[in-house]
């Protein structure tokens, strides 16, 4: 599923709830925009595919580019090595995360404010923590 309400998971052992709302957005739907590869999305994210959703994703591809470019060099592989792991014609499971989380409410720590314990997934994680936006690849 690509939507997440608030309030959906326990963050520790007590059993509190989350705060946090979100919504992840297949890489491959944001650059094959207005076509369709994964899943259908709300009219919200619709309206913003083009001006806001699919730019981060390019530019976030770009910034784990050179990442990839960099790790390649200092492994010393041959050139292109670590981009061939990820092909952008070929489907994927990258996404980026639209995060929604309200003030946190009087009487919660920090730790707990959001989400529970969790990893993230993928060779790399590119985090605008300004945004809330991450996009995975």
């Amino acid at each position: 599923c690509s939507y997440k309400a608030a309030g959906a998971n326990a963050t520790d052992e007590t059993g509190a709830l989350d705060t946090v709302e979100f919504i992840n957005v297949a890489k491959d739907d944001a650059l094959a925009w207005p076509g369709k590869v994964h899943r259908e999305y709300p009219a919200t994210v619709n309206a913003r595919m083009e001006s806001t959703i699919k730019p981060f994703i390019q530019k976030s591809l770009a910034v784990n580019n050179t990442i990839l470019d960099i790790l390649n060099d200092r492994l010393g592989l041959p050139q292109g090595t670590l981009a061939e792991q990820h092909p952008l014609e070929e489907p994927s499971c990258s996404e980026s995360r639209c995060i929604r989380n309200p003030p946190k409410p009087e009487g919660i720590s920090e730790e707990k404010a959001a989400l529970g314990a969790h990893t993230d997934f993928g060779s790399l994680v590119c985090a605008c923590s300004q945004t809330g936006t991450r996009v995975y690849d």
